[in-house]
């Protein structure tokens, strides 16, 4: 039986008035699209950045077409990252190789930051776990052997 993933809410946790500076580049993942990438020395427990883009219900999540960018905050409420004003935080691309993830969401409220989970380098990608629930919501969920969110709900 599969744990459900428990949101990681950190109670001391302080919002920093800056973040380290990142930088989007060609991913060093096959097909991977835009990855982001350390443009400095990053320390372990740093808030990196900020995932942000347009908070939507769970029902306008269902239906849209390009959930590339689409982050759970709760089970009712995502961010859609495929808008203008949305962060490079989108950028972060799930390795499958989980020795590389460097970094992990934290949840404070409805705001989601990106932090160090280890020490990193200038010009390293920075890879970070989405979780099954994601992959299961996109129709690329296959490439993990998962089925899409419409052939669990049989709507496909």
């Amino acid at each position: 039986m599969e744990q459900k993933q428990k949101a990681n809410i950190k109670p001391d946790f302080v919002i920093p008035k800056s973040f380290p500076k990142t930088y989007a580049k060609t991913s060093s993942i096959d097909h991977g699209g835009l990855g982001l990438f350390a443009g400095e020395n990053i320390k372990e427990g740093t808030v990196v950045i900020e995932y942000t883009g347009k908070i939507i219900p769970y029902t306008e999540a269902r239906t849209l077409k390009n959930r590339t960018y689409l982050k759970a905050i709760t089970f009712t409420k995502h961010l859609d990252g495929n808008v203008d004003y949305a962060s490079n935080a989108k950028y972060i691309n799930d390795n499958t190789d989980r020795t590389k993830l460097n970094v992990s969401f934290v949840k404070q409220k409805l705001r989601v930051f990106v932090t160090a989970s280890r020490d990193i380098h200038k010009d390293e990608e920075l890879f970070i776990s989405y979780g099954r629930g994601h992959w299961v919501f996109h129709e690329i969920g296959g490439f993990l052997g998962l089925k899409t969110i419409e052939e669990v709900d049989g709507s496909q």
